[in-house]
Parts: C-alpha cells; sequence; structure tokens
C-alpha cells in the first residue's frame, strides 16, 4: 500500500502590512492508502509545532483544521515567506 500525506495552509487576510494580525490555517489529509500516526504540523515563523499531534488519520481521512495567529513583524516588507511541512507514522496493515 502507499503512503500518502497532504498538507493545505491558507492565510487570512492575504495581505498584511506590520503590526497587522494574519491566521494561517492549516489542514493535513491523508491521501494514502495505510493508517498514519502521529501527525505534526511544524511551522518555523510559527515557532515550530502548530497545534496537537494528531493521533491518527485513516486513508483519506482530514484533519479538523489548526489555526494559529501570526503578528507580521514591524521590519517586515516585501513578502513574509513562510513553510511549514507535515510528518506522521504510516501503521503497517498488521499493526
Amino acid at each position: 500500500p502507499e503512503d500518502g500525506i497532504e498538507l493545505t495552509k491558507t492565510v487570512n487576510p492575504t495581505t498584511a502590512k506590520p503590526g497587522d494580525t494574519v491566521t494561517y490555517s492549516f489542514v493535513v489529509k491523508n491521501t494514502g492508502e495505510t493508517k498514519l500516526t502521529n501527525v505534526k504540523v511544524t511551522d518555523p515563523l510559527l515557532g515550530g509545532q502548530v497545534g496537537v499531534t494528531i493521533a491518527e488519520l485513516a486513508p483519506g481521512q482530514s484533519a479538523p483544521a489548526i489555526t494559529k495567529t501570526f503578528v507580521i513583524p514591524a521590519n517586515a516588507t516585501g513578502i513574509v515567506h513562510n513553510v511549514a511541512t507535515v510528518t506522521g507514522t504510516p501503521v503497517d496493515g498488521d499493526n
């Protein structure tokens, strides 16, 4: 069976100036054929792990959205780049 995981991240509002607060939303979906456990979203800009560890995600299942606010730094100029990652542990069908 194939393993797969997908992270969709959005921000609202999509444009902001220094001092403004934006809200990032993260949705994790298991796109594979095996159960995933210990699923974590990490975003260095937001301080590391975002939200709680998702205990398990069945194939095709999406976890409830995780949200986190962020204040645009006073010294920000141009585009604020922000990259998040998601990891999980696949569970063999025998486990």
